[in-house]
């Protein structure tokens, strides 16, 4: 985080964008100051974006990222479809073919494919 946005972190709380269920036990820690190429943040321009899918997994290291990026695209007014997945794991949509086969990266699969036939 570059230092001129430092005073930027008392204003996030970013426990509010997780689902109540997973606030449990969790200690912020803050991020590690350093460079960033850019002076602007990618969530500014929502209103040029077209309408997003995320899916994320229940058993997955990505979980409250995944649950915090949405929270934020849909606070500054970014169109979102979020699907979560109880019984899924990172990874799952690699497992949809010999020699590994999930029934699970199946429904992920096609919850997609649902997904963009629907909005394209």
């Amino acid at each position: 985080m570059p230092h001129r946005s430092r005073h930027l972190l008392k204003l996030v709380n970013w426990r509010t964008f997780l689902p109540e269920e997973y606030k449990k036990n969790y200690v912020y820690t803050e991020p590690h100051l350093g460079r960033h190429n850019s002076p602007y943040s990618t969530l500014l321009d929502t209103a040029k974006f077209a309408l997003n899918y995320f899916l994320n997994c229940q058993h997955d290291v990505l979980r409250d990222d995944g649950f915090i990026y949405v929270s934020q695209l849909q606070n500054v007014g970014g169109k979102v479809s979020h699907d979560h997945m109880e019984d899924g794991i990172h990874g799952t949509l690699s497992f949809m073919a010999s020699p590994i086969y999930l029934q699970l990266g199946i429904r992920i699969k096609d919850k997609y494919i649902n997904w963009l036939e629907e909005n394209l």
